[in-house]
């Protein structure tokens, strides 16, 4: 199983840069005394020669970057509506809903039964009968035997 890699914290790598910058030591001299891999020693000087003018910026400097981030997201997202938006009205596709036409509700909100079964394209139900049984209405003359 492999070893877990080391984290320095910020404290240990500004302490170990220093020492670097000061030149008294040798990289390799530092990296033994700290037990560092010498890359790491010529790294983190590097890091805080890069980034020693950040020191004096104060919380400004930071807080134009966030704040140039946060832009950047907003414009991000508004560039995604607006492609969504002119996708949907340039009829490409038909927005969500019902569609045209085709009202099923129509069809149980109205209180007329025969209306209502025509609505659907059919024909009312006792027009199918046989007219001798719609005019009979169960009076057996024309009914079969049980």
């Amino acid at each position: 199983m492999s070893k877990k890699r080391r984290q320095y914290s910020n404290e240990f790598k500004a302490k170990v840069a220093l020492a670097a910058l000061k030149g008294d030591e040798t990289t390799s001299a530092l990296a033994a005394r700290f037990e560092l891999h010498p890359s790491m020693v010529s790294q983190w000087k590097r890091e805080l020669l890069d980034n020693a003018a950040g020191i004096f910026e104060g919380s400004s400097g930071k807080a134009a970057q966030k704040s140039q981030e946060e832009i950047d997201t907003l414009y991000r997202e508004i560039g995604k509506l607006t492609v969504e938006r002119d996708f949907y009205h340039a009829g490409s596709i038909v927005e969500p809903g019902p569609a045209p036409g085709h009202d099923r509700a129509a069809i149980f909100r109205n209180p007329e039964p025969e209306t209502a079964v025509s609505a659907a394209g059919h024909q009312p139900f006792l027009a199918v009968l046989p007219a001798a049984r719609v005019a009979g209405r169960g009076s057996g003359a024309d009914a079969p035997d049980r």
